[in-house]
């Protein structure tokens, strides 16, 4: 098993989240395809019981601006988390 060393922090993910109105099921959706228990996995992430590699950031940002679209239809700037 690797270890994950450059992570991106779970509090961070949570704080910009929560600052942009979207739930742990929305972002799990987007960010997930376990539709049983999207938020879960997310949830693991936000309380730093699993990490969240830095170099899968583009991904985490296109689960964030599909998830603020899919609940608001505008467009998420966001190009760093």
């Amino acid at each position: 098993m690797r270890k994950i060393t450059d992570k991106i922090d779970g509090g961070a993910i949570r704080l910009l989240r929560k600052q942009n109105g979207i739930t742990l099921t929305e972002l799990g959706n987007a960010l997930t395809t376990n539709k049983n228990n999207p938020h879960s996995y997310l949830s693991m992430i936000e309380t730093g019981k699993r990490p969240f590699s830095r170099e899968n950031e583009a991904v985490l940002i296109a689960a964030f601006k599909k998830a603020y679209f899919d609940k608001f239809k505008k467009e998420l700037k966001l190009d760093k988390v």
